[in-house]
């Protein structure tokens, strides 16, 4: 595609612009990290520029769906951002198939069967992951970016995923 297009970071900017993703730094961000790892420069940034837009993009999304992504501090408890792992699970309530879910789970959480990306890459554990894992993070941004412009429609939620396991 580079060598066909070579679409530079403003080009994919200007595709990838959406509210999901918020600022506008934080797009240029992300089109960096599509060009660092097509350009070959510099997969290492690639990922790191790439892996929490994804965690945001998705969490955008399934907020806008009207699932909390934060909890509020109480009393003695604390508040805080939900994790990724409980985001990916969270997002059968808005529609995302089992199939994407299971992918992006592989992918960014899941260190007993998959990669996970995110926890290796945001805390540390690994140097920089090979090309075809940065691959997939860029994969899932692009699916998750097709869902933020409408081009990819969720499906329905079932009963079961709005209203949780019967008791």
């Amino acid at each position: 595609m580079r060598a066909r297009f070579a679409p530079t970071v403003e080009d994919l900017v200007a595709v990838f612009d959406c509210a999901e993703l918020g600022t506008a730094s934080r797009t240029k961000m992300l089109a960096r990290a599509f060009t660092f790892y097509s350009t070959g420069e510099d997969d290492d940034a690639s990922v790191h520029l790439a892996v929490p837009r994804v965690e945001a993009l998705a969490r955008e999304i399934v907020r806008g769906h009207g699932v909390p992504v934060l909890t509020v501090a109480q009393g003695a408890t604390n508040g805080g951002v939900v994790q990724l792992g409980t985001l990916i699970s969270s997002m059968e309530k808005v529609g995302f198939n089992e199939d994407r879910r299971y992918s992006f789970a592989l992918t960014f959480t899941d260190g007993e069967h998959g990669l996970n990306v995110r926890n290796d890459v945001c805390h540390g554990l690994i140097d920089c992951p090979p090309r075809p894992a940065i691959a997939l993070v860029l994969q899932a941004a692009l699916h998750l970016l097709a869902v933020a412009h409408g081009v990819i429609s969720l499906s329905a939620p079932t009963a079961s995923a709005v209203s949780g396991p019967s008791s």
